[in-house]
C-alpha cells in the first residue's frame, strides 16, 4: 500500500502522501529522478484511474524517528538522546521534527570539558545535556521545509524556549545554522540535520560546572563541603582556582583548610606569574592572626625547536595539567597533586637534614611550643654549618646549664611578624623579635642579610611557607647583643671539669666569670688530665 499514491503529478512538489498517509519524497533537483529510496526508470503510464511511474525498487516504508536518526552519522547527538532517556519519547511520539546538530557543529560549539560536563552528573550536567537536547525537539506538528516561509520566523521547542528560523531563498537556516540534509522522513516524523546547534539561555557555565567537565569532580565535592560554593559558582568575583584530577586527588589530604588553599584572590593568567612569586589563597587561619595563607608559584620558561617559548607553571610543587580554562572572572589551572597547606616551623625543620642543629636547639631550650604555635611570625634556621662555626659555644649552648642562653638565641631567631622577601625594602630597615629586641635588615637588590651583634647572617634560603608564617634559612647563628658568654660557661659547655676544679682551688675563678681583662686559656682535655698526676700539681 506504500507504492500506491493518491495523486497523479508530483514533478513539482516536494512529497506526496501515499494511501497509507505517510508521505513519500520526491527528488527530481539537479537532474536526480527519485520518489522514495527508488531510481524512476519509466514514467507517465496512464490508466483510466491513474497513472503508473516505474522505478528500481520497493520503497522502503520509514521507520521510527529514533531509528532513522541514529541511522545518519549524528553520534554525539544520538549519544545525547540516549543517555538523557529521550530516545523513546522520539520513537513513541507522533507529529516530531528533529533539528539534528552534525557531529562537527557539537564540536565547534561547545569545548571538550563543557562536552564532558554533559554526560555526567556533576553540576547538573546531565539535566543540562537534557534541556539542549529538548532545544532541538519540535513535538507539536511535522515541519517539512516545504512549509517554511521566507524570512525570519519562530518555532516552539520541547525545552521552552523557540528556535529562530530563517529563509533565504532556497536555503533554510536554524539558529544560524544552515539545514545540510533537509526532509529525512520517519514513520512519526521527519528530521532535518544543521550544522549548528543551538544552546538555550537557561544553559550557562561557571566554573562549578568547567571543574566538573575537566574531571576535578572530587575537588569539586570537598568546595560544596566546605561551604566554598560561590568561590566555583560566582561569576563576577575573580578567583584562581587550583584542583587537581580525580586521580591525583588525595583523600587524606583534603579537609576545610586544605580546600580553602586551593582558591587564590583575584584572577591570575600565566603572564601574571613570576617565579617564586607569592599569591594569598582563600586561607585564612587564627595562627596568622587572620592573615592569608600564601602558595609560591614556580614559573619556568622553555625556548621551543621552533623558536617559540613555553611556560611551565606550578604551585608549590604541583605541576600544571594542561593549560588553563578561564570562564566568567575565574580561571582554572588543573594540577597534576592535591596541595598541602604548610606545616608548622619544626615539622618541616625535621624533614631537612640541614637543619638538624636548629632542631636541637629548640628541643634544648624548651622553646618547642613557643615555636610551634607562635602566630603570624617570622623564623630564621640556621645551618648546621652555621652552628658548627660557632666552635666551642655551641656545646656550652645545647648544656644543660645553658639552656637560658640558648631560649634567648632561639627567640632572637623570630620576628613578632611574617616578614616575606617581597615585603623587605632595599637597603636598611628594622624589626622585631617575639620577646621585644630590635633585629635589622640590610637589602640590596635580591640579596638580603641580616645585621646582628656577632656579624652578618645571610639569607640562603627564602619564603618558606609554614603554618604560622614564614621561614628563612640563614648562614650564621644570630647572636642577641644581650647575650654574655664567659670563659667559665665555655670550659662548663665543653665538660673542661678538671680545669675549673683547677681554678677554683687556685682562687682563679674570677677570671673565668667575670674578667676585667680578655684572657686566653689553653685547656687540656679530661682525657690529658688522666696522664698525669693531679696530687701532686
Amino acid at each position: 500500500r506504500y507504492q500506491l499514491g493518491i495523486t497523479t503529478q508530483f514533478c513539482d512538489v516536494d512529497f506526496f502522501e501515499g494511501l497509507i498517509g505517510q508521505k513519500i519524497r520526491v527528488d527530481f533537483s539537479e537532474g536526480r529522478r527519485y520518489v522514495g529510496n527508488g531510481k524512476i526508470l519509466d514514467t507517465d503510464l496512464v490508466a483510466d484511474n491513474g497513472v503508473i511511474h516505474v522505478i528500481d525498487r520497493v520503497l522502503e516504508v520509514p521507520k521510527d524517528a529514533w531509528t532513522t536518526l541514529s541511522s545518519i552519522d549524528l553520534k554525539l547527538y544520538v549519544n545525547y538522546l540516549q543517555l538523557t532517556g529521550l530516545n523513546e519519547y522520539i520513537k513513541n511520539r507522533y507529529h516530531i521534527t528533529v533539528f539534528a546538530p552534525t557531529n562537527d557543529a557539537i564540536r565547534h560549539q561547545f569545548k571538550p570539558y563543557e562536552r564532558e560536563y554533559f554526560i555526567g552528573e556533576c553540576g547538573g550536567g546531565l539535566r543540562d545535556l537534557g534541556r539542549l537536547a529538548k532545544h532541538q525537539l519540535h513535538f507539536d506538528n511535522i515541519i517539512y521545509t516545504s512549509s517554511i516561509e521566507q524570512g525570519s520566523s519562530e518555532i516552539g521547542t520541547e525545552q521552552g524556549e523557540p528556535l529562530e528560523i530563517r529563509r533565504d531563498e532556497n536555503n533554510i537556516h536554524v539558529a544560524n545554522g544552515l539545514i545540510t540534509l533537509k526532509d529525512v522522513l520517519a514513520e512519526n516524523g521527519v528530521i532535518h540535520v544543521v550544522s549548528n546547534i543551538s544552546a538555550p539561555r537557561e544553559i550557562f557555565f561557571n566554573a562549578h560546572k568547567y571543574l566538573c567537565g575537566l574531571r576535578a569532580t572530587r575537588m569539586v565535592a570537598a568546595f560544596l563541603k566546605y561551604n566554598l560554593k560561590n568561590s566555583i559558582e560566582n561569576l563576577t568575583a575573580p578567583y584562581t582556582i587550583l584542583a587537581p584530577q580525580n586521580e591525583f586527588y588525595d583523600d587524606s589530604v583534603v579537609g576545610l583548610e586544605s580546600s580553602r588553599y586551593h582558591i587564590i584572590e583575584g584572577k591570575y593568567k600565566i603572564i601574571d606569574f613570576s617565579n617564586k612569586m607569592l599569591v594569598k589563597t582563600e586561607l585564612i587561619t587564627k595562627r596568622l592572626r587572620d592573615h592569608r595563607q600564601r602558595i609560591k608559584v614556580g614559573v619556568n620558561s622553555k625556548l621551543k625547536k621552533n623558536g617559540a617559548t613555553s611556560v611551565n607553571v606550578q604551585f608549590n610543587d604541583a605541576g600544571v595539567v594542561g593549560d588553563p580554562v578561564e570562564i566568567g572572572n575565574s580561571i582554572i589551572y588543573i594540577l597534576s597533586k592535591t596541595l598541602s597547606p604548610p606545616s608548622d616551623i619544626i615539622s618541616f625543620a625535621m624533614r631537612e637534614k640541614q637543619l638538624s642543629a636548629f632542631v636541637s636547639a629548640v628541643y634544648a631550650s624548651d622553646m618547642l611550643s613557643t615555636v610551634q604555635t607562635s602566630e603570624w611570625v617570622t623564623a630564621f634556621a640556621p645551618t648546621n654549618n652555621a652552628f658548627i662555626n660557632l666552635g666551642l659555644l655551641t656545646s656550652y649552648l645545647l648544656h644543660p646549664d645553658g639552656k637560658d642562653d640558648l631560649r634567648d638565641v632561639v627567640e632572637y631567631h623570630m620576628l613578632n611578624e611574617s616578614v616575606y622577601t617581597e615585603d623587605i625594602p632595599q637597603g636598611t630597615s628594622e624589626y622585631w623579635t617575639i620577646d621585644g629586641a630590635s633585629l635589622t635588615m640590610f637589602r640590596e637588590e635580591d640579596k638580603i642579610s641580616v645585621n646582628i651583634a656577632n656579624g652578618t647572617a645571610n639569607i640562603i634560603r627564602s619564603d618558606i611557607l609554614t603554618s604560622t608564617g614564614v621561614l628563612h634559612v640563614v648562614d650564621s647563628v644570630q647572636l642577641p647583643p644581650t647575650l654574655h658568654i664567659t670563659l667559665g660557661k665555655i670550659l662548663k659547655g665543653i665538660g673542661a671539669t678538671t680545669m675549673m676544679n683547677l681554678f677554683k682551688v687556685a682562687n682563679l675563678s674570677l677570671l673565668l666569670n667575670d674578667p676585667v681583662d680578655p684572657y686566653i686559656i689553653i685547656c687540656p682535655t679530661e682525657d690529658a688530665f688522666k696522664k698525669v698526676n693531679i696530687t701532686k700539681l
